[in-house]
Formats: C-alpha cells, structure tokens, sequence
C-alpha cells in the first residue's frame, strides 16, 4: 500500500511517499476468517447432531411408545387398558388423558349397545316362539283356505328368528361369549 501526499511547504512536485507492506496481514486475516467460517460450520453440524438426538429422545421415542400402546387397545379391553400418562413425557399428558376419557365414553356405548342388542333379541324371541307355535298348531288343523296363510305366518316367523338368532350371536360375538 503506498500513499502519496504532496508537501505544501516544499517546492511544488515533492511529494511525502509511505509505503508498507501488508500481505502478510491480509493473508493472517484471510487465515482468521477461514478458520472462523470453519469453527462456524463445525458448531453448526454439532448442533444439529445433538438437535436431531434430542428431537429423537425426546419427541420420536415417546411418540412410538405412545403409538404402540394405542396398538394394543382391543375392542374387548376398552376401558380396562388405559395408557398411563405417567409413562409419558408431560407434554403428551392432555393427549393421554383425553384418550384414555375417549376410551371410556366407547367403552360405556359398547356395553350399552350389547345390552340392546342382547336384551332386544330375548324380549322378541319371546312372540316369534307364540306366532310360530300357534301357526304349526293351526296348520296341523285340517281347514282347507287359512292353510296357505298359516304356512306364510310359518314362514315368515322362522326367517324373523333366524334374524334374530343371527342378531343374538352378534352380540354374544362380541361380548367374547360364543
């Protein structure tokens, strides 16, 4: 780097000349900043190393935990197996406890539902036995014109049984009693 001031005082064309050499500093900064831009991507991949391990202990391993005790909820076992949110990371407790609210509001519909279902098919099974015993009675008479409606009433009253049979071992099916 040179600098060249002309000297007032002198007479005129002389000229105060510095002069130095700074290669070898531009060079000790061009060094400094490489080795800064390298310190910079080092810490950079380090922190992504320890996020991403982070991230996966603390985020992706509970996630799978949670997602296979979600697995093992049968249909038969709800209610009775709940996730405990106590095995949980603490920012996964609401989401457990409103599984866990869901699972019994399902369970308690379920069991409604085979009560129906259980209670509807032994109180229509009931009438269906009258209708076909009279139909079999009357058709054993010997009347000639109410024959032909008697096997219709016959009919039609084993079919409605079988439906209900059908219907009753849903319901045992489901409760695991069949």
């Amino acid at each position: 780097v040179s600098s060249v001031t002309p000297l007032p005082l002198q007479s005129p064309g002389t000229f105060l000349v510095v002069t130095q050499d700074i290669t070898s500093a531009t060079i000790r900064h061009q060094h400094f900043f490489a080795l800064l831009l390298f310190a910079a991507s080092a810490s950079l991949f380090l922190t992504a190393v320890l996020l991403r391990l982070v991230i996966w202990r603390g985020l992706v391993l509970p996630l799978q935990v949670l997602h296979r005790e979600l697995d093992a909820i049968e249909v038969d076992s709800l209610g009775a197996h709940t996730i405990d949110a106590d095995s949980q990371p603490r920012e996964f407790d609401p989401i457990v406890r409103s599984i866990n609210q869901l699972q019994s509001r399902l369970s308690m519909a379920w069991t409604r539902e085979r009560l129906f279902v259980d209670g509807a098919a032994h109180e229509l099974r009931t009438p269906i036995t009258v209708i076909s015993s009279t139909a079999q009675r009357l058709s054993s008479s010997p009347s000639g014109p109410t024959k032909a409606s008697l096997d219709l009433i016959s009919t039609e009253s084993k079919r409605l049984s079988d439906l209900l049979n059908t219907m009753l071992d849903f319901a045992r099916a489901d409760a695991g009693r069949l």
